[in-house]
């Protein structure tokens, strides 16, 4: 028993040591991902109703929702 908790302690440790820090940049850029500009798409403006029939035109900006709007708007 004694040999897997030191076992478990031991990964534990050689995992801790692996991570890296995040430089400042990093870090700044997940607070404000949209400092240097918002994503753009060709199709997908403020404004557009997406729904069944023009689903297909956003399918490279929509995640898994694409099923979801085919199948109930």
């Amino acid at each position: 028993m004694k040999r897997v908790q030191v076992l478990a302690l031991m990964s534990g440790i050689a995992f801790s040591f692996n991570a890296q820090a995040a430089s400042a940049s990093e870090i700044e850029d997940s607070f404000f991902p949209y400092n240097s500009g918002v994503p753009t798409h060709s199709f997908v403006k403020p404004g557009v109703v997406i729904n069944a029939s023009n689903v297909e035109q956003a399918k490279d900006v929509l995640d898994s929702s694409i099923r979801i709007v085919q199948e109930r708007y």
